[in-house]
């Protein structure tokens, strides 16, 4: 394996750059290049964090994550006002969908690429 300013690695006569490993992640069922955007990064932390954290409670099979805005602060160590908040600002800009479940004591949230340009709404 060789490495030349940390940006190339070969293994076996096979090179990979990062671009290469960049243009392959996944993110559950995000591609890394689908929130590599201008919108994305414009983002505060928070929703970021938010995001992310959506990503990790995806189902497969529907697309869908419903955990508890209580639960999204206890693992994103971020309090309960700043999730609320990241959740209502990826919703107005595109970035995740909610629907009340069906005991209408929650929500069932869908996760969406970011949009390619700049957000400004919300």
């Amino acid at each position: 394996m060789s490495m030349s300013n940390g940006k190339q690695h070969s293994t076996a006569n096979v090179t990979v750059t990062h671009e290469d490993r960049r243009k392959r992640s996944r993110i559950g069922i995000i591609e890394f290049d689908d929130i590599d955007t201008e919108a994305f990064r414009a983002l505060p932390n928070g929703a970021r964090v938010v995001y992310f954290t959506l990503l990790t409670y995806i189902n497969r099979g529907n697309g869908k994550a419903w955990p508890t805005q209580r639960t999204l602060a206890r693992v994103t160590g971020k309090d309960a006002a700043v999730v609320s908040k990241a959740i209502k600002l990826l919703d107005a800009r595109g970035f995740v969908t909610r629907e009340v479940s069906r005991s209408g004591m929650s929500y069932v949230y869908a996760v969406t690429s970011p949009p390619e340009g700049p957000t400004c709404e919300g």
